[in-house]
């Protein structure tokens, strides 16, 4: 959401209301049925079965391109969530992860920038007073 940031560095999660000028501070979840930030990019290894449906159009830098699409299905039906919509984008990086909890509600990580191999300065990822005035 654009009023929204979240941080985390893998203890501590800093969630940012921008537009109330407010931060919630919560330890990381480390359940592995929390999906988040710490686990977005593994989350899927295990506990799930998987569909492959059909590719998407996703629109990506202005730019329309096909991902492949996965449907995920926890095997813990006690999650409050009951599927996952996992997309690829042609580079076989996660595009974007929409989840879709049961209480009717859907949440949507997406990534729109991808950086690997690259070293950011562990103050990236945490929540700072100095950046956030007012908050």
């Amino acid at each position: 959401m654009k009023d929204q940031d979240v941080l985390s560095d893998g203890k501590t999660v800093w969630n940012i209301a921008k537009d109330i000028k407010e931060v919630q501070v919560t330890e990381n979840e480390k359940d592995g049925s929390t999906i988040g930030p710490s686990n977005l990019f593994n989350f899927y290894q295990q506990g799930y079965k998987y569909v492959l449906m059909e590719d998407e159009k996703i629109v990506r830098q202005g730019k329309t391109e096909m991902a492949k699409v996965i449907e995920l299905a926890p095997l813990d039906t006690k999650t409050n969530y009951f599927k996952i919509k996992l997309r690829v984008n042609k580079n076989n990086h996660i595009q974007d992860v929409t989840i879709f909890d049961k209480s009717g509600n859907r949440y949507t990580y997406a990534i729109e920038s991808l950086y690997i191999g690259k070293h950011f300065d562990d103050s990236m990822f945490k929540f700072s007073k100095e950046k956030y005035k007012g908050i």
